[in-house]
């Protein structure tokens, strides 16, 4: 598979530059692409869906994800304060993708829906306060 198939099939809608936080929620599926849960605008949840040849690039941006679980945890032991809400450990970032809707049911039969970032490129700050960018801009059939 080419690069432009592969992103042919991701991008299909508008390419847009969002800025989000991004929580240590950490999900693959049958495919092996990597789902981040995040929130934009601070409450709307979402998530963020890097696929293909982009997943070997993520490892920073898990590790620091996990990083910054794994600090906020400790703080909360150490002050002898209950363990934060994952939801509540965030990582800001922007992310360069297209959005798509994912429709699923709940336990209950109710069709939901979702919306996913289909991320092509992630600018997001390590712990030490350098900036580390991840991915490569959307690739397009001749």
């Amino acid at each position: 598979m080419t690069p432009q198939y592969e992103d042919a099939g991701l991008f299909k809608t508008q390419i847009c530059t969002v800025r989000l936080d991004l929580v240590p929620v950490i999900n693959f599926n049958r495919r092996g692409d990597i789902i981040i849960r995040c929130f934009v605008k601070a409450n709307l949840r979402a998530e963020v869906l890097f696929a293909g040849r982009r997943v070997r690039e993520t490892k920073p941006l898990v590790q620091e994800l996990n990083d910054l679980k794994t600090r906020a945890y400790k703080a909360a032991v150490q002050s002898q304060l209950p363990v934060p809400d994952l939801d509540g450990i965030r990582l800001q970032a922007e992310i360069e993708g297209a959005w798509r809707r994912r429709l699923f049911q709940d336990e209950d039969g109710w069709e939901k829906r979702a919306y996913q970032l289909v991320a092509a490129r992630c600018l997001f700050h390590l712990s030490n306060g350098s900036a580390m960018a991840i991915g490569m801009p959307p690739e397009t059939l001749p």
